[in-house]
């Protein structure tokens, strides 16, 4: 695996943005009641997962609650990028969180984020649910732009790949 540039955290960062941000909007005009609900359960997840202090559960709840939330988008292709976003950069953020010294702070703040999407959802109010993510989306930004090393140094190594070709023969011996 290629290591986790500044660059490139930048480029996730705007396509997440632009892509987020139109997902929300649509999302809460077709939001359902059931669904809000799931929203809050998913969030009490990652509550427990901040103060049990285990990062790879908040990531994975973290996930599992923007997949939910844009399910109701009705936009497949917008999930689509949004997964190829989060294959992209979770392998580098899951490893991330192990190195950083207290991601605690970082991590609590994305349930109250997460805590005013919701809240936009019950409301029905698009644009509050927008701004709600680009927040959630900056205040991740920030936090792995002053991490980026860490993150570079948490970078999974790359798999073995195997090689292709013919096997060489073992020397006979005479």
């Amino acid at each position: 695996m290629t290591p986790f540039t500044a660059a490139m955290f930048r480029e996730l960062m705007r396509v997440r943005m632009a892509v987020e941000g139109l997902a929300a909007n649509q999302a809460v005009r077709r939001i359902t009641p059931e669904t809000i609900a799931a929203l809050r359960e998913i969030n009490l997840e990652m509550k427990a997962g901040v103060e049990e202090g285990v990062p790879t559960a908040v990531m994975t709840a973290n996930r599992a609650f923007h997949f939910t939330l844009y399910e109701s988008a009705e936009m497949p292709q917008l999930l689509d990028i949004i997964n190829g976003l989060w294959l992209r950069a979770g392998p580098y953020l899951m490893n991330a969180h192990r190195k950083l010294d207290n991601p605690t702070p970082f991590l609590r703040a994305g349930t109250l984020f997460h805590e005013r999407i919701i809240a936009a959802c019950e409301r029905g109010t698009p644009t509050a649910a927008a701004r709600a993510i680009a927040g959630d989306i900056w205040h991740s930004a920030r936090y792995f732009r002053r991490n980026v090393d860490v993150i570079n140094e948490a970078t999974p190594p790359a798999a073995a790949t195997p090689r292709r070709g013919r096997r060489r023969a073992e020397p006979s011996e005479s």
